[in-house]
């Protein structure tokens, strides 16, 4: 049976939200009622990615140090992507964060085959930033990566397609996904949807949960 695995970036994989972190720490001005904003639902994270930029002020190198010093792997991770490896589960990530700081966490973790999607951050020469939506939804725009497309998209490769992640921008390929782990709030959106779904605190439990082959719903 071919098997994909798409996972989350920040709050799954990283312990810590990076995203929310670096702009937190390096966004001036009115970042924290953008925070706001969204997390209230009120926009979506393109627009609130689109205001960021404008206020967002770091060096790549700072943003490099940053994720050294900052970085936490949840602590069963690499044991979980040794057992993909093992049992040809095909594993990728998909985050509505930045590119720059997911690639520079996955080589300082020893993980930098992993494939990912994610935003792209690059440098103007005015010194800004520019945010890139390369795996936007056309359809939505509300996230800047849309993980229920790319879902979709890799669903004609495969016969089983698992989702693991936590927060907002999760529920759309939750939905999708023939099962799905899932932390705090992200679990309790799939209980109100009817959504079946199975409670992770960290990754050695899926590992335990995918090697006896067993598919939770809600009743269990």
């Amino acid at each position: 049976m071919n098997h994909l695995i798409l996972c989350d970036f920040d709050g799954t994989i990283s312990v810590r939200d990076m995203g929310y972190e670096l702009l937190s720490t390096f966004a001036r001005g009115n970042y924290e009622e953008i925070d706001q904003q969204y997390r209230r639902g009120e926009i979506g994270s393109r627009e609130a990615y689109g205001r960021i930029a404008e206020i967002f002020e770091a060096t790549p190198e700072q943003v490099e140090d940053f994720i050294v010093e900052r970085s936490i792997i949840d602590p069963y991770f690499g044991r979980f992507h040794d057992y993909c490896l093992r049992r040809g589960i095909d594993l990728k990530i998909v985050s509505d964060g930045f590119d720059i700081y997911i690639s520079r966490f996955l080589e300082y973790h020893d993980l930098p085959t992993i494939p990912f999607f994610a935003n792209r951050i690059s440098s103007k020469k005015d010194g800004g930033i520019r945010i890139e939506h390369p795996h936007l939804s056309r359809d939505c725009g509300l996230c800047g990566t849309c993980k229920r497309s790319i879902l979709l998209h890799e669903r004609p490769f495969y016969n089983m397609i698992t989702y693991i992640g936590n927060g907002y921008s999760d529920r759309c390929a939750a939905r999708e996904a023939d099962r799905v782990y899932a932390k705090e709030p992200l679990f309790e959106h799939c209980v109100r949807a009817g959504i079946d779904c199975f409670y992770f605190d960290h990754f050695g439990e899926i590992t335990e949960d995918l090697s006896k082959g067993v598919i939770f719903d809600l009743d269990n």
